[in-house]
This record gives structure tokens, C-alpha cells and sequence, in this order.
């Protein structure tokens, strides 16, 4: 299902966006009610989680106009990073609920976890890519 010419899966692509949709949907439903209650305007969460839907399909193209081979090569940078990042939240992380998750960079917070994840999921796949017909 993907077109030779620009390299796009559209299955893939439509998929994505109506899961993306959906979200939007269930967060303005579960979320009106808990921003009226904390003051805040009714579609405050809405817009807040539209804007980083918006940044996320942003991510999606620039990563997807990315080479798989500059993902080869720098597949152990990105696992790396994920597992100092890791290591960097267990010692200085931001505590919540009494879990220590979130790594605070001053102007975002980040969870190493998504990036350990991403940097697994790139490593899998270069050590399978690697092991070619040897999988059986």
C-alpha cells in the first residue's frame, strides 16, 4: 500500500491520523468537566492537546523525509541517550505521586522512557535488518 513515487504508506498515514482524531475527541469529552472545574475555559485541554497534535505531525514528516540509514548509524546514539536520560531521571527526575518519571529542561519536561522506547524500537530493527536471512 505505499506509493513508489513519495515513499508514503497511506494505510499507515490514515491510520495514524484517525487515531489522531480520535484522541482529540475523547480528550475534549473526558476533559471539559475537569477544566471547568479548575476555572479553566471548557476547550482549554482541547487546544493545549490540538497543539501538540499538531507538533507530533510536524515530528512525523520531518522524521519520515529522514534516510533509514542515518537511523542505522546513529541507532546506538539514540538508545544510549534514552538510557542515560533513564539513569539521569532515577538520580535528578522530577517526583510525582511519588514516582519519579518526568525530567525537567526548564522550558519542557521530558520522560526518558518515550525516548528509551524510541531508541529500542530503532536498535531492533537495525539488529534484525543486520541479521538478515540468518532469522528463522
Amino acid at each position: 500500500m505505499s506509493n513508489q513515487t513519495t515513499g508514503v504508506n497511506k494505510l499507515l498515514l490514515l491510520s495514524t491520523l484517525l487515531l489522531m482524531s480520535f484522541g482529540i475527541v475523547v480528550v475534549y469529552t473526558a476533559c471539559t468537566q475537569h477544566a471547568i472545574k479548575m476555572g479553566l475555559p471548557p476547550e482549554y485541554y482541547l487546544k493545549k492537546h490540538c497543539i501538540m497534535v499538531l507538533v507530533s505531525l510536524l515530528v512525523m514528516l520531518f522524521a519520515a523525509k529522514i534516510d533509514y540509514s542515518v537511523w542505522k548509524k546513529f541507532s546506538r546514539v539514540i538508545f544510549g541517550a534514552g538510557c542515560a536520560l533513564t539513569v539521569y531521571c532515577l538520580i535528578f527526575g522530577k517526583a510525582h505521586l511519588g514516582a519519579k518519571r518526568w525530567v525537567d529542561f526548564g522550558f519542557f519536561q521530558l520522560q526518558p522512557s518515550e525516548v528509551l522506547k524510541f531508541g529500542l524500537i530503532v536498535m531492533v530493527a537495525v539488529k534484525l535488518s543486520e541479521a538478515g536471512s540468518e532469522i528463522k
